[in-house]
């Protein structure tokens, strides 16, 4: 009889990204690595590729999780505090692909 093993969960786009955020706010972008997070996730770093194109794609689909999390700029005040907000997008988005979702 061949010995039971665990199942584990599938792989999803959305399960990587969200376990690359995860790695990535806790050890910083420079310690995401495919490998890294295959293996957090259980599988071999060449499984992730059947849901993520590239390096490029990771990072991607990381920074559109992070900027659907973020709330826009607010445009209280005024048009110079709108503008304010806008000239700020920029840098916020170097901020949360640099420094992940701690950076908010």
């Amino acid at each position: 009889m061949a010995p039971k093993t665990q199942s584990r969960r599938p792989l999803t786009r959305d399960r990587i990204l969200q376990a690359a955020l995860e790695l990535a706010d806790e050890g910083g972008i420079e310690s995401l690595t495919m490998r890294n997070l295959g293996q957090t996730l259980g599988f071999e770093a060449m499984s992730l590729y059947n849901h993520i194109a590239n390096k490029d794609d990771l990072l991607d689909g990381m920074l559109d999780l992070v900027l659907a999390e973020s709330k826009p700029p607010s445009p209280a005040g005024g048009t110079g505090t709108q503008r304010s907000g806008i000239a700020r997008s920029p840098s916020m988005t170097r901020s949360a692909v640099t420094l992940g979702r701690a950076a908010f």
